[in-house]
């Protein structure tokens, strides 16, 4: 894997753990 590939997924996998951080939040709002 290239350094660059290996940057890429290191970003996807902290976007992901942003987004599953972020997703609680909204569903409360919705369930209001």
């Amino acid at each position: 894997m290239n350094p660059q590939a290996r940057g890429l997924h290191k970003v996807d996998k902290r976007n992901h753990a942003l987004n599953t951080i972020r997703i609680p939040p909204q569903r409360r709002d919705l369930d209001d």
